[in-house]
């Protein structure tokens, strides 16, 4: 298989798995309300922590570094007990 053949098998493989997906955020001073097919969320905080309230109901906490990319996540709430 030459290289051209294999890169449009590969993309077609990409096609056939993507859907469409729709987010809006709108920003109103330290809240944000989340607006995706699946729902409506929010979420509250400044540049380091931030709480949210998923549209399926999760809550989670997050804290950045401004300007390094990385960033920590906790779920928040019961835990949920694993399959075995």
């Amino acid at each position: 298989m030459d290289g051209r053949r294999a890169g449009t098998v590969a993309a077609n493989r990409l096609e056939e798995t993507m859907g469409w997906s729709y987010r809006k955020s709108i920003k109103m001073g330290p809240f944000r309300l989340n607006l995706s097919r699946s729902g409506v969320g929010h979420s509250v905080g400044g540049r380091g922590a931030r709480y949210t309230r998923t549209a399926d109901g999760r809550k989670e906490m997050t804290f950045r570094i401004p300007g390094t990319g990385l960033s920590w996540r906790r779920p928040m709430g019961p835990r949920r007990r694993r399959r075995r």
